[in-house]
């Protein structure tokens, strides 16, 4: 069997050129990947921030239903609610009298890489007894 002159160096560019296409492939599924598992991470983060502002509205709604409603309006202004929290997150209750509703600002507050994000709560309660 004859081998034609270059062949052997064809085999060697194909080599290459097959090898150049599996690498970027690769590179493809990792970055992929990558990003797949940062979102997931962000979603579980948002999820808890929210799990936590309904906390606070729900803190909120036993101190109306325990303290009465006289002695709810008295605590109108901005509280900081810190129970049961991790440190990656802060969570503010803002509490405005308007009339005979009282508006309730639920908002966490917590640090995704170098980001700042909110989850906010809004929720009206009135002397419903």
């Amino acid at each position: 069997m004859k081998r034609k002159l270059g062949s052997q160096g064809q085999t060697i560019v194909e080599a290459i050129v097959v090898l150049g296409i599996v690498v970027l492939l690769v590179t493809g599924l990792i970055a992929g990947t990558t990003s797949s598992l940062r979102s997931v991470q962000a979603g579980r983060t948002r999820s808890q921030a929210l799990k936590y502002a309904e906390e606070g509205i729900d803190v909120v709604r036993n101190l109306r239903n325990n303290e009465g409603w006289s002695t709810f309006t008295g605590y109108a202004g901005s509280h900081f609610l810190d129970t049961s929290l991790d440190e990656t997150f802060k969570r503010e209750v803002d509490l405005t009298l308007d009339g005979t509703t009282m508006t309730v600002v639920v908002t966490v507050s917590y640090t995704d890489g170098s980001e700042t994000k909110n989850v906010t709560l809004t929720s009206y309660f009135t002397d419903w007894k």
